[in-house]
């Protein structure tokens, strides 16, 4: 009961959600973006990383966090609907559409680059918009179906994904594996999650979760995972009901 396949994440309203969390910069944000900007711009090796942010979802915050030091980040994201947000928000116009806007990301995520240009290895990008926009890749697919034989991805961010898509905790430890298990071995990660959660409302549909605390979060990474840093911040007033904070883990694969 309450199984991933069981939601209709096609029809997820990437509009309304975005309104919803990300319209107005939310102190748990800029809290857990100061933080894996800090641990990032220290620890990543170059600026020719190969990046994955997974269930991007319609946030672009996480793939901002890994810009820097990516020469290639693949944003995977099952809904199509956001998909198609994904698409509309990163994506180059195509010639002779007229009345398109500028490639890039709309002015909602500038507040969220802010913070970021703070530390000087972000300022360092230039035009975050064009350059996102470059080395995107964006593909549908499912965090389940991801390959832990090929460890591919470099650095890796994954921000209120595996708690949010299933009511089935079994379902929530797969997915989580399944991201960590896809980066390369000594690869930088960032992973956020919604504390005991009972679920979310995204325009008129509802959608799952499970209520996982620190505790279920440390235990999925223990044997995998190095290094490993938490933080929480309580919940954030007026955002939503049933949810007591957020948590972000950060380390090394």
């Amino acid at each position: 009961m309450g199984a991933n396949a069981e939601f209709e994440w096609n029809e997820f309203d990437s509009d309304s959600y975005v309104a919803q969390n990300y319209a107005k910069m939310l102190r748990a944000d800029r809290k857990f973006i100061e933080i894996v900007r800090d641990f990032f711009a220290a620890r990543a090796p170059g600026t020719a990383l190969r990046g994955v942010d997974v269930g991007t979802g319609a946030n672009l915050y996480p793939a901002l966090l890994m810009l820097p030091f990516c020469e290639e980040i693949t944003l995977i994201e099952y809904s199509r609907s956001n998909v198609r947000w994904l698409h509309n928000e990163i994506s180059e116009p195509k010639a002779g559409n007229a009345g398109a806007r500028p490639p890039g990301y709309s002015q909602t995520w500038d507040p969220y680059w802010n913070v970021l240009s703070e530390n000087r290895r972000y300022r360092s990008v230039g035009d975050p918009r064009r350059s996102l926009t470059q080395r995107s890749r964006i593909e549908q697919g499912s965090i389940f179906d991801l390959s832990t034989d090929q460890r591919q991805w470099d650095i890796g961010t994954m921000f209120f994904v595996a708690e949010s898509i299933s009511r089935q905790p079994e379902e929530f430890r797969r997915a989580l594996h399944a991201f960590i298990g896809a980066l390369r071995p000594g690869a930088l990660f960032a992973a956020a999650f919604m504390e005991k959660s009972d679920g979310y409302q995204v325009g008129d549909r509802g959608f799952p979760a499970v209520q996982v605390t620190e505790h279920e979060v440390r235990e999925c990474l223990a044997e995998s995972c190095q290094d490993v840093h938490f933080d929480h911040h309580t919940a954030e007033p007026g955002l939503r009901t049933g949810y007591t904070g957020m948590i972000i883990a950060y380390g090394r694969r």
